[in-house]
């Protein structure tokens, strides 16, 4: 391939990754092609491309030493990068993983096709990180002759610790099918057993890879057969159904059993088997009450769970929490409240407090804040006057389970609905599950957050800008208002960092972004656009724009002589244009006419 073709498909490669923001970079490698020449690895294109990706990019040598990395590969490991070129790509990896990376990056310098690889790397400070190496590789030529390798791969540890969430979340399931006291069946379509649970097994006297695979039908009697084929035909309908059946246990043992089963469905609702509660009534013809009601309840509260995964925020949690116990535990006065800055705020609830009420208020307050405290279950049935509550004379007590560290579930009692044991495990039981949700939710949040920041000055990076533009652009059309655009830029800021070094010039970035979040509305979106430029999107500013350039200008002088922790005065310029729904440009015009007007005011100031 020739040099002008590959710096061709880079740019092409490296206007995706703005527009996108966070491309499959190492797919599209691996499509547009396999080799590259080596002049082009000193190509603007491609070192814009190499150094600004969101992946883990290395150059190898031949001999499997380090050539080049970016700066991701330095963060990673904690080393500069003269510590780095010229050590071999192994002598990072951890000792376990040491083998197998070393017969990949072997087939890799011969150019054969590898799978995509979790290998784990060693930082400096002995933190281990997990990388995703991509199954491809781009093979770097010199007059026709290798002279190396770009691989490139992608920081999956946040991602790794969210999967063994989910997988603690799974398993959750699992503990309550083991932990049901009576059997537990699930088959397929087809009527062949895919899970069993310990009690099952026990009642029939098979061992689970006994019974796993097999068909439903081989284990019952000929009437039985009939009932269970009807039954499965029936459930495709009425979605649950309650029947009996007799199973044929080890050495011809007949087991009498009621089954509670429920249907299963893909998400294209199509039919893909039951979930069965199976009940052992051999030696006991009638259950008694309480335990019925208990196994209904587990029943639901494991059908209600499947919803607590579908949750995208922490309201749509608490929704559920109050839908689901209200049907599995019956309860008629229930809320979720949250704790923030020592004041209790209701977030969800089946009963209407008065929030007016200052007295009630306190009250569940400090109640919410003892839970909290201990961590735990509390409850409180003396010395609350139903009067207090102002809710009606039928409440004795209050009940409070932390969901999360901030969160609770509060449930009144009435004199009439005194609160059971089996109600309170069942709370429990979801309520964990409930958690779970939470953590993982909190996790998405935090990985969505660090995803779309500059890690060093902590506004939105480049990557996310067309995104914040786009949404303002369409806002303003919506409203038609006018949308203003700044860009700021360090005065002087290469001699900063040639006279006072790099370490000094990156606490200047960040100092400066800290300040530009200090000088503009909460409405305004903070972008650093350049190595020493940021880019404010300003709603509703428009011909006002002359006046706000010089209102942040003014502010960020101020506030860095009172505040700055460096020797030398540090000012800004500012080059300003606006988005006009009468006259619309495009986002690229708009940002160079906003950099054209910085241009022409730092011309006029030498």
């Amino acid at each position: 391939m020739s040099v002008r073709k590959s710096k061709r498909k880079a740019d092409d490669l490296t206007q995706n990754n703005h527009n996108q923001g966070y491309p499959e970079h190492n797919k599209i490698l691996n499509k547009t092609y396999s080799t590259i020449e080596a002049d082009f690895l000193m190509d603007d294109s491609f070192l814009f491309f190499f150094e600004n990706t969101v992946a883990f990019n290395i150059i190898l040598g031949m001999d499997g030493l380090i050539k080049k990395v970016n700066r991701n590969v330095q963060k990673t490991l904690g080393y500069s990068e003269e510590e780095i070129i010229g050590q071999s790509a192994l002598s990072f990896v951890s000792k376990s993983d040491r083998k197998q990376a070393s017969v990949q990056l072997s087939r890799a310098l011969r150019g054969e096709p590898r799978p995509e690889l979790d290998v784990e790397i060693v930082h400096k400070n002995g933190q281990q990180h997990t990388i995703r190496f991509s199954s491809g590789q781009l093979q770097i030529m010199n007059k026709d002759r290798p002279e190396g390798i770009l691989i490139t791969g992608t920081d999956v540890t946040a991602y790794g610790f969210w999967e063994n969430e989910l997988r603690k979340h799974n398993e959750w399931y699992h503990f309550i099918l083991e932990a049901i006291s009576d059997g537990v069946e699930i088959h397929d379509e087809n009527g062949h057993f895919i899970y069993i649970n310990q009690k099952f097994c026990t009642m029939l006297g098979y061992p689970q890879e006994k019974l796993n695979g097999r068909s439903v039908e081989g284990f019952l009697d000929w009437k039985s057969r009939r009932v269970f084929s009807s039954e499965c035909q029936r459930i495709r309908s009425e979605k649950t159904t309650h029947f009996e059946l007799q199973w044929i246990g080890k050495g011809g043992r007949r087991i009498h059993t009621k089954m509670s089963s429920y249907l299963r469905e893909t998400p294209e609702n199509e039919y893909s088997g039951c979930f069965s509660i199976v009940k052992d009534i051999t030696e006991k013809t009638l259950l008694e009450k309480s335990d019925a009601v208990f196994m209904e309840k587990i029943n639901n509260l494991l059908l209600h769970s499947q919803h607590l995964s579908n949750c995208r925020n922490y309201d749509e949690v608490y929704d559920v929490i109050i839908n689901s116990l209200e049907d599995v535990a019956g309860f008629e006065m229930s809320s979720i409240a949250v704790l923030e800055n020592q004041v209790l705020l209701i977030k969800t609830s089946t009963v209407s407090f008065p929030g007016s009420n200052e007295d009630v208020m306190q009250f569940l307050t400090v109640f919410a804040m003892k839970v909290f405290k201990e961590g735990k279950n509390l409850s409180s049935f003396e010395g609350i006057d139903p009067e207090l509550l102002s809710i009606g004379p039928k409440i004795k007590g209050v009940l409070g389970f932390p969901i999360s560290d901030n969160a609770i579930f509060l449930v009144l009692v009435s004199a009439t609905k005194r609160i059971e044991e089996t109600d309170k495990r069942t709370i429990v039981l979801y309520l964990k599950q409930a958690s779970a949700s939470i953590r993982i939710i909190k996790l998405q949040e935090h990985i969505s957050g660090q995803a779309i920041l500059d890690q060093m000055t902590q506004v939105y990076n480049r990557c996310y800008l067309t995104d914040l533009l786009n949404r303002e652009i369409k806002r303003s059309q919506r409203h038609f208002r006018q949308m203003g655009i700044l860009i700021v830029e360090i005065d002087r800021f290469k001699k900063i960092n040639e006279q006072y070094g790099i370490n000094t010039g990156d606490k200047v970035l960040a100092m400066a972004a800290r300040i530009l979040r200090l000088c503009v509305r909460e409405s305004d979106s903070i972008v650093r656009y350049g190595s020493a430029k940021f880019l404010i999107i300003m709603p509703e500013t428009g011909q006002m724009m002359d006046q706000a350039s010089q209102r942040i200008t003014s502010c960020f002088e101020h506030i860095q002589r009172q505040e700055s922790e460096f020797s030398f005065d540090i000012s800004v310029s500012a080059g300003w244009t606006y988005w006009d729904p009468d006259n619309p440009l495009s986002i690229e015009k708009l940002i160079a006419s906003a950099n054209e007007k910085l241009d022409s005011i730092k011309k006029s100031q030498k």
